[in-house]
């Protein structure tokens, strides 16, 4: 899968993020291992994914727009106007030329776990729905727990999970007043429509 052991991965990845996002990354790397044992998937290559999904996330925004165009990374429109999530899509280059990661699901994981993506590989299901519910995900006091169910749920149907992490972050989006990605509203709309299993 690649080229560097775990421990000189993590060793790398802890020189490009601050200590808070370094933590926030082991435990998806974790849950997103978890998430894959629970069915019996490929849980190193999750907690891989799990581990390298942010790491472009505190670069530059002067540098992750020159890699952009660099790269000819062929962004949409909602896209473009949302510096915030083009970390993901460097992230996927990132991999490739910081540690030597050429594996396509692991690529495609990283790349698209902020915004979904229709027909999304099992390892970029796994990783999106490790992001949003990491044990130190956090929920306000005064409102039922939405993250709860989905920790539940994950163990025995990753689809229902992902559905209820779609709908999550839409939420969330929604309360905040902030973009929604066309993206995760292709994934939205292919889920509630679709009877599709692993």
């Amino acid at each position: 899968i690649f080229s560097m052991n775990i421990e000189s991965i993590k060793s790398g990845l802890q020189k490009l993020l601050s200590e808070k996002r370094f933590n926030h990354s082991l435990r998806v790397a974790e849950t997103a291992g978890e998430i894959a044992n629970y069915h019996r998937l490929d849980a190193d290559k999750a907690y891989l994914a799990g581990l390298l999904h942010d790491l472009a996330r505190e670069m530059d925004p002067d540098q992750q727009k020159k890699i952009i165009e660099k790269n000819n990374i062929n962004l949409r429109e909602d896209e473009i106007n949302c510096p915030d999530i083009w970390h993901t899509f460097i992230g996927a280059i990132a991999a490739g030329e910081e540690f030597g990661i050429n594996d396509p699901e692991i690529l495609e994981a990283i790349k698209y776990h902020s915004t979904g993506n229709k027909n999304l590989g099992v390892i970029a299901k796994i990783t999106y729905i490790a992001d949003v519910i990491e044990p130190e995900r956090t929920e306000p006091e005064n409102k039922a727990s939405v993250l709860k169910p989905i920790r539940t749920i994950v163990k025995t149907d990753l689809q229902k999970a992902l559905l209820a992490a779609v709908e999550y972050r839409l939420q969330k989006s929604l309360h905040l007043h902030s973009a929604i990605f066309s993206r995760t509203v292709e994934l939205w709309n292919e889920l509630v429509s679709s009877d599709k299993k692993l």
